[in-house]
């Protein structure tokens, strides 16, 4: 196989990264076009901070709330600073979504650049094909978030320093700094390694060094790490903080796979390293586990062959970069592992250094196929169009299916309290844009201010939602000043307390596709397979550990449940399953006179 690996010249560069840039603002629109049809559509993390930002609009919204207070403080500096200026144009909710795709374009140029200076035109646009392919990066970029912004900071980085241009460099710092602080850290520890590496080799020469090599990069970089410490110190001082310890975490189940965070047992490097990321590159969940085997090794062999001939050398000159960011990723890791939540969560330090590796290597192994420039276009069309089709929907969650209540929510002062089951509170914070008790996305038993104010309420909320006598709900509603209540009939039944567990064919649950047919000839066996979670369950109901069996206790306990008595507690239907009920005592009468 021959190849043509020679680099684009700057104005055929320019050409082709329009182009680049085009076919990539395509696939996104294939893949979150939904996003912009409809208003509930949105990533779910989203929703916790378009929620409060939609203040700005509004000052009368969420007066003296705990939980948009800490969202606001759990925001970095830079991505408060861009919604705030974005938002004085556009509503909030619709900015994420844009942002989400600018940032996502925006990274696909960036990769494409470094492919060029890897492996020529062919590397650009092998790299380029298989950003597309790979459910990381949207995922991650969905809903415009902090994390959004940690891939394309990354990529800034690693093209300025491929390209030997340090003002390029120190802008990404700056921006890490502001906007994703963990990343910050991880390529500050990762260009001070190299720095180190070039010292080492030269005896002390700087030359060969592009950042930091200046005064002003070494004052950046002490800037921005006091940007970082201040940003993390500011949750001490709001009262949220701090974050919990590894001892704090031992034999507590919302720390666990069943809880709030899977943080404890520690997953295995070998897992969340190698095996983790290989099983999401592969696509069995679009096509089942045949098809995805066989397109697996279609493409595998593919990339195989393309990789013996693959220009390699041209890498020679970037291992330092490199092995900079690969060790600097391992080091914070294992250091994070070590003090977990000191640090975050250990997987931040090494999933997007993997996600843009397994880019770049893959890449580069398609980029001899991609020099022959009849096939080419026809691979650059096959893989955008596989690109558009496997990420539809990626990093999206459709929460209309509750609209009634958005609405009724919304109708009420803006200045009530309204609690309700924290699967549905998100969607109200958030669409009824009124201030809730407690909600799922903002419980955070690791931030340990915080957990020390919410998780009395939780214990409330649920004694009284699943409580048999009245008293105990009036008790609830005085002691947190809570105004409504929104319940919901689903919230009571069987299924719920105990998510249904159903015997399906082995076939079926495999997802055999085309063999699917052979599959059953051969067998008739069974297997459990647990009902899967509609949108609006981030975890298995009726709430994450310990709650869960809390709640089943105590409704087994309750019997009949208070709050369904509608003679005790009239309220206001919403739909067949849901009901607005006031709990204060004028609140009680207009509903009545309604």
């Amino acid at each position: 196989m021959t190849t043509d690996t020679a680099a684009y010249g700057e104005a055929a560069t320019r050409r082709a990264l329009f182009l680049a840039l085009a076919l990539s603002a395509l696939v996104f629109s294939w893949a979150h076009g939904q996003a912009f049809r409809s208003p509930f559509v949105i990533n779910d993390d989203a929703r916790q901070q378009v929620a409060w930002m939609q203040g700005w609009h509004d000052p009368a919204l969420y007066p003296d709330d705990l939980l948009t207070d800490f969202a606001r403080h759990y925001v970095s500096y830079g991505v408060r600073g861009l919604y705030a200026v974005a938002t004085t144009v556009v509503e909030p909710l619709v900015f994420s979504k844009i942002l989400t795709g600018a940032l996502y374009i925006a990274l696909a140029g960036l990769v494409f650049c470094i492919g060029n200076r890897l492996a020529g035109w062919p590397g650009a646009w092998g790299m380029l094909c298989m950003y597309w392919i790979i459910p990381f990066f949207l995922h991650n970029i969905s809903g415009g978030l902090a994390r959004a912004f940690a891939g394309p900071l990354l990529a800034l980085l690693c093209l300025g320093w491929m390209s030997g241009r340090a003002w390029m460099m120190a802008i990404a710092l700056a921006l890490q700094a502001l906007c994703i602080p963990y990343m910050f850290v991880l390529c500050g520890l990762a260009v001070g390694l190299a720095w180190l590496a070039g010292v080492a080799a030269r005896w002390g020469g700087l030359s060969a060094v592009v950042f930091p090599s200046r005064r002003w990069h070494w004052a950046l970089l002490v800037a921005g790490a006091a940007l970082v410490w201040q940003f993390n110190h500011s949750l001490d001082v709001a009262g949220y903080g701090p974050l919990v310890h590894r001892a704090d975490m031992i034999d507590r189940p919302e720390f666990t796979a069943q809880g709030r965070l899977h943080i404890m047992p520690v997953p295995s490097i070998l897992g969340e390293a190698i095996l983790g990321p290989v099983e999401r590159l592969l696509p069995t969940a679009e096509l089942g586990a045949a098809g995805g085997a066989v397109v697996t090794v279609l493409l595998g062999v593919a990339l195989a062959w393309g990789g013996m001939s693959a220009p390699w050398r041209r890498l020679r000159p970037h291992l330092r970069l490199l092995g900079s960011v690969l060790l600097a990723s391992l080091l914070l890791y294992g250091v994070a592992r070590l003090l977990l939540m000191q640090l975050f969560v250990p997987t931040r330090y090494l999933e997007y250094s993997v996600a843009l590796g397994h880019c770049l290597v893959l890449g580069v192994c398609l980029a001899p196929w991609l020099s022959r420039r009849r096939l080419a276009p026809v691979l650059i069309g096959c893989f955008a169009l596989a690109g558009a089709a496997r990420l539809e929907g990626q990093g999206l969650y459709d929460y209309s299916r509750d609209t009634a209540l958005y609405a009724a929510v919304e109708g009420l002062p803006k200045d009530v309290m309204v609690a309700g089951h924290p699967f549905l509170m998100d969607n109200v914070l958030t669409f009824g844009k009124r201030k809730v008790l407690v909600a799922f996305e903002l419980a955070h038993p690791w931030c340990v201010g915080l957990w020390d104010r919410l998780e009395p309420r939780l214990d409330a909320f649920f004694a009284a939602y699943y409580a048999s006598d009245a008293e105990t709900v009036r008790a609830f509603a005085q002691r947190f000043d809570v105004d409504w209540m929104v319940v919901d009939t689903r919230h009571y039944e069987a299924d719920f307390m105990r998510w249904p567990v159903h015997q399906v064919p082995v076939c079926q649950a495999g997802r055999f596709g085309p063999l699917q047919g052979l599959c059953e000839a051969v067998t008739n066996a069974t297997t459990p397979v647990r009902d899967p979670l509609p949108d609006v369950y981030p975890v298995a109901p009726p709430f994450f550990a310990p709650y869960d069996a809390r709640i089943r206790t105590q409704a087994a306990r309750a019997g009949r449940f208070a709050l369904l008595d509608e003679t005790r507690f009239p309220g206001i239907r919403v739909d067949e399953h849901i009901r607005l009920v006031p709990l204060h005592r004028g609140e009680a009468a207009s509903v009545r006179a309604f």
